[in-house]
């Protein structure tokens, strides 16, 4: 087999091999595999992946600062049903994202995340409830939420913003966020082109 013939065609997605800890991932334009647990991509329900910086302050000791990269991709009922789940870490101030981690959020964006998000405005155009992001209920009048307890028309609602790990839903009448919600919940990560789309 030639190099030309391992590139990835035009439309075809690369492949990815790898070790993350001490298991082996494989991901494709088909499935994800980390270890012994598997999803196809056409089955998966439910996204998060984030990013998240641990500093340690202790008395007499240097700082440190450790790097944890989240992937997470799963079916309903969340924390009951198949999930994948990986998560790895680096000690030190780290910007750089692994490559593995890249992979994985760029197939889920090219992939899964359109396929979601497209069911998901279907069926609040059809007059369902949909949950995101764990605990908000959306329908085609706009957003409620039990804890905290919230309820606000699409008219009242900013366009939600991401930051460290969390994103931040505002209301037109309150300068601060009336939801945070971390991006490693359950399609959190579709928050904001969900909101776009009905509001």
């Amino acid at each position: 087999m030639s190099e030309h013939d391992r590139q990835p065609q035009p439309g075809q997605i690369p492949v990815l091999d790898t070790k993350v800890g001490w298991s082996s991932l494989h991901a494709d334009g088909q499935q994800i595999s980390y270890g012994r647990r598997s999803m196809p991509l056409d089955e998966i329900e439910w996204v998060g992946y984030w990013v998240e910086q641990v500093t340690e302050k202790r008395f007499m000791f240097p700082t440190t600062y450790t790097t944890y990269w989240h992937f997470e991709v799963g079916k309903y009922p969340h924390k009951a049903a198949p999930a994948v789940t990986l998560t790895d870490s680096r000690s030190g101030r780290r910007d750089e994202l692994p490559d593995w981690w890249t992979f994985l959020v760029n197939l889920s964006a090219q992939v899964v995340e359109p396929r979601l998000l497209t069911d998901l405005v279907n069926r609040v155009r059809q007059g369902e409830t949909v949950t995101i992001g764990g605990s908000i209920k959306v329908h085609q009048d706009g957003i409620s939420c039990k804890r905290p307890k919230v309820s606000l028309d699409w008219n009242s609602i900013y366009p939600p913003e991401p930051h460290a790990g969390m994103i931040y839903i505002y209301a037109t009448h309150s300068d601060q966020p009336v939801l945070a919600v971390p991006l490693g919940h359950p399609n959190a990560v579709l928050i904001q082109p969900l909101f776009a789309a009905l509001s």
